[in-house]
């Protein structure tokens, strides 16, 4: 869905706040799917890039980050860095049995 699109369904009127439904439900769950689009396409992104990547702030980002990785759909690695302290790499997370059944079906 693009930015446009989302942008409308969030000014939509009756929205109000943290609403257990209507537009920003699905607004969340459209920026969910998106994320995950972009991780499975990328591999492993710092935040910075994924919000960049679907042309979202970065609080929001964040805020579904933390929302898929409770769900298990997305795993959170740090990265120690020399001069700059840390940062934090988000991917989907790698089905180790799927993998090695499709590698046993391949031989």
């Amino acid at each position: 869905m693009p930015p446009a699109e989302l942008d409308r369904l969030a000014s939509e009127e009756g929205y109000r706040g943290r609403d257990k439904g209507g537009p920003m439900r699905e607004l969340g769950k459209h920026r969910r799917a998106a994320i995950m689009r972009v991780l499975e396409g990328a591999g492993e992104l710092p935040l910075r890039d994924i919000a960049e990547r679907i042309e979202c702030s970065r609080e929001s980002v964040q805020r579904h980050m933390h929302r898929l990785i409770e769900e298990g759909q997305v795993v959170m690695r740090r990265e120690r860095m020399r001069a700059s302290g840390s940062r934090y790499l988000y991917s989907v997370p790698v089905d180790i049995e799927a993998l090695m059944g499709a590698k046993d079906e391949a031989a």
